[in-house]
């Protein structure tokens, strides 16, 4: 019988290339190492985000609100000037339409057609707002356009506005439509990096006040393993701070707690040997101890440990030397 082959493993992911050299140096570089400046670069940089989104809907806003006035303003002179036209004597409007706010990159003129210009209408909610401004301006209803002609727009950078006057003939008006620059103010550059540097230096200083606890641990932490009686950390500040003060300083206490019972015990040690070690000492000085023997050097040794272990629950640094002399050939001990 033919064994069935099991399913074909999957190939392994492959693994991320490696970043360039140069990549890594320049990160190195740049990152800060400390947390507090790895906090106030990313809020930086949020900061930045937020100011940029900021901007983008400020300038939006004032595109709206710069063509609103640019076509108020187009309808208001549209209609002006045919006010002036109309209210004129029919061998003076000419004249009137030619010299009536004259201006670079607007034109006005009479005739017998309405514009016609190689533009496209003007859309609606455009057309929907030149009439309403043009109706702001008072003047008798007989005399008012019989007809309105609109044509291009923002898009191709000027209108074609074409009002009839009651006796038929059209007054035609051209006028450039620029497109608007939200960014053209003399303070808003300075306003700008005054509130960014603001907000920059506000978020240097809280994020120092909030990690100087941090600071305060990695200080203590160093001071017990220096000294385990040093002071404990006060326990005040947010509820993060106040807890890992908390824990820091119950650590401590088990330690110190720890510390203080292994002394005790070793002095419990030491001074429990104190008893054997002199009757080693007494017999070793009682035989003849013209050489010396493995017994006695072993009650010494006994005897430095057993003080150490009592300078130790005192507080007092051991001596690392022994007290002990060779003895000299041919010396005997003294006899009882």
């Amino acid at each position: 019988m033919t064994p069935t082959p099991g399913p074909t493993p999957a190939p392994a992911a492959a693994a991320p290339a490696p970043r360039p050299a140069w990549l890594r140096r320049l990160h190195l570089h740049l990152w800060p190492r400390s947390l507090a400046g790895r906090t106030a670069v990313l809020l930086v940089m949020a900061l930045t985000v937020v100011q940029a989104a900021g901007l983008v809907i400020h300038a939006l806003d004032r595109v709206d609100l710069q063509r609103l006035a640019q076509t108020h303003d187009i309808a208001l002179r549209a209609i002006t000037l045919y006010r002036a036209v109309a209210l004129a004597p029919p061998a003076e409007r000419a004249l009137v339409a030619r010299t009536f706010d004259v201006t670079s990159d607007s034109a006005a003129q009479l005739a017998p057609n309405p514009p016609i210009e190689d533009l496209m209408l003007t859309p609606l909610a455009l057309q929907r707002q030149l009439r309403a401004d043009m109706m702001l301006v008072p003047m008798p209803q007989t005399q008012r356009p019989r007809d309105q002609v609109f044509l291009g727009g923002p898009a191709y950078g000027r209108l074609a506005v074409g009002l009839q006057l009651p006796d038929g003939q059209w007054l035609n008006v051209t006028t450039a439509m620029p497109p608007p620059r939200p960014w053209n103010s003399a303070t808003f550059l300075i306003a700008f990096l005054v509130m960014t540097a603001a907000a920059a230096a506000l978020t240097v200083w809280a994020v120092r006040r909030l990690i100087r606890p941090v600071a305060t641990l990695a200080a203590a932490a160093d001071a017990l393993g220096r000294d385990v009686n040093a002071p404990p950390l006060p326990e005040t500040g947010p509820l993060e701070v106040a807890t890992a003060a908390a824990a820091f300083n119950t650590m401590a206490a088990r330690i110190r707690r720890f510390v203080d019972d292994r002394t005790f015990m070793l002095t419990a040690i030491g001074h429990d040997l104190r008893t054997p070690i002199t009757r080693l000492k007494l017999r070793a000085v009682a035989r003849n101890c013209s050489q010396v023997s493995p017994r006695p050097a072993a009650a010494i040794s006994l005897g430095f440990a057993s003080n150490t272990f009592l300078r130790l629950r005192h507080g007092i640094a051991p001596r690392m030397t022994l007290p002990v002399q060779p003895r000299k050939s041919g010396t005997t001990c003294p006899r009882s």
